[in-house]
């Protein structure tokens, strides 16, 4: 936030338009106009040094594991109800009940069944997803769960997240939360607000909300969801809070549609004089491309297909590792960051040696290993899960995609002659993005479920790595790429 701010003038903008969450489901269309924000917060029960025996000082040393509970339960009720007032919104806006009317909360593939009877009964599920506060504890623990022994714990710890939405006033949730405590006679439980991040939420009355219905709408020729908030982050408060600006938020599935908007505003919005005055006037090109370079299109698109799965099995892999094997959830995005870095180095240093020895030279040996270590580096990841495994497995598959991609665009680039260069490259990469890459959470998920293994997105990355392989072979034997 703070580079944004010192940054206003430079980043003025009319409107943020980006594609970030799920859809609300497969048929439906949707735009988000915000994310809930999160408060974590520390209870501390820390009573005493040590352990001490549960025979000899049971019914006369207050439990401190005990006592965190019952102090929890005071917060929030045993059906997720929170009981401090002022830990909620002022109230539920009408406009975000009416836009909340009639939308279904659907299970996702892979994903828990909600539960009957939890939350705000007042509400819908909806309503209490996308338009109200919850407080969940996400860790709670004293003693040894694994090796108890017949001692009272002399200290127990949980950490709580409040998840609120735009309105909600967190400037003093410790101060409301230890109030609360003392006043329930849990004054021995220290409160610390350990982190937070900010909610954010674009005016469903603002202009450029109902022109962005309106256009999805007309395009997609079926009514579009939209939700006060994503159930999840985003960085939304810094465009709207800091920026001033209105800021919508389309799911992969809408995404799809930019091809179809972006006719409609050229089709139907008028250019600037300038722009019209220089714009060379030529035949569409659209036609040729087709016509004349159906297999440019199909070779350049078979070349990007294991590059852009893998790039979406590296995103996966993170939410895989805490959702599957219980690895720490702030740890296991760091892989992500290390992968990240491998690739920036890698690609260009690829590249290099593609240009020095050949880029199908490069290019075929690195899409060959890809398929040679999906499987046994997943195998490896569940059989050892750890943040090391996963970093490393993550690495690995980095580097890989490095070589492979470092000279993925210029021989893309070749498969169309100059005039049709920009038609050819744009269709064949979103097809290819869209197909396989925006599926592959989705198919790598099903799978899972379907199989019960837990290494089946393996099998999906073999196979994508196979069918690419055969792209540069077509790419050298019939266009000369060398």
């Amino acid at each position: 936030m703070p580079f944004a701010a010192a940054h206003r003038e430079e980043l003025r903008a009319d409107v943020l338009i980006a594609s970030d969450g799920p859809r609300l489901d497969a048929a439906t269309p949707t735009l988000f106009l915000g994310a809930r924000g999160g408060v974590q917060i520390l209870l501390d029960a820390d009573l005493r040094p040590g352990s001490h025996h549960s025979g000899n000082w049971g019914g006369l040393l207050r439990n401190p594991a005990t006592t965190l509970a019952a102090a929890v339960a005071s917060l929030v009720d045993g059906h997720g109800r929170i009981r401090v007032p002022e830990l909620l919104p002022p109230e539920l806006q009408d406009a975000v009940r009416q836009s909340l009317a009639g939308v279904t909360v659907a299970n996702s593939p892979g994903g828990p069944v909600p539960d009957g009877g939890w939350g705000d009964p007042s509400l819908t599920p909806a309503e209490r997803l996308y338009g109200w506060n919850t407080l969940e504890v996400l860790s709670i623990g004293a003693g040894d769960i694994d090796r108890p022994v017949n001692a009272i714990p002399g200290r127990a710890r949980a950490v709580l997240q409040l998840r609120y939405v735009a309105g909600t006033d967190v400037g003093r949730v410790g101060d409301v939360m230890a109030a609360h405590l003392a006043r329930a006679g849990f004054s021995m439980v220290d409160v610390t607000v350990t982190g937070r991040f900010a909610a954010g939420r674009t005016p469903l009355d603002d202009p450029w909300v109902g022109w962005a219905r309106a256009a999805l709408e007309q395009v997609a020729e079926r009514p579009v969801a939209v939700l006060p908030n994503i159930g999840g982050s985003l960085p939304h408060a810094v465009f709207t809070d800091v920026l001033g600006l209105p800021a919508l938020w389309l799911p992969f599935a809408v995404g799809l549609l930019i091809g179809p908007v972006g006719y409609f505003v050229r089709r139907y919005v008028e250019e600037s004089p300038a722009m019209a005055d220089s714009a060379p006037q030529r035949p569409s090109v659209v036609l040729a491309v087709f016509r004349d370079h159906w297999g440019g299109l199909l070779v350049a698109g078979g070349m990007l297909v294991v590059s852009t799965a893998l790039n979406f099995i590296l995103q996966y892999l993170p939410p895989f590792g805490i959702r599957e094997l219980g690895l720490d959830d702030s740890l296991s995005y760091v892989a992500l960051f290390v992968t990240g870095a491998v690739l920036t180095v890698g690609t260009p240093v690829a590249g290099l040696l593609a240009d020095r020895h050949g880029r199908v030279r490069i290019m075929l040996p690195a899409a060959l290993l890809i398929g040679a270590a999906a499987v046994p580096l997943f195998g490896w990841l569940t059989e050892a899960p750890s943040f090391l495994t996963l970093t490393l497995c993550m690495a690995v598959l980095g580097l890989l995609k490095a070589a492979y991609f470092g000279a993925l665009p210029s021989v893309m680039a070749d498969m169309f002659p100059a005039e049709a260069r920009a038609t050819g490259l744009s269709f064949s990469y979103n097809t290819a993005v869209a197909v396989f890459g925006g599926f592959t959470p989705t198919i790598a998920a099903t799978l899972v479920t379907a199989t019960g293994s837990r290494i089946a997105p393996s099998y999906y990355l073999l196979a994508v790595a196979l069918l690419s392989v055969t792209a540069p072979l077509t790419g050298a034997r019939r266009y000369g790429v060398r």
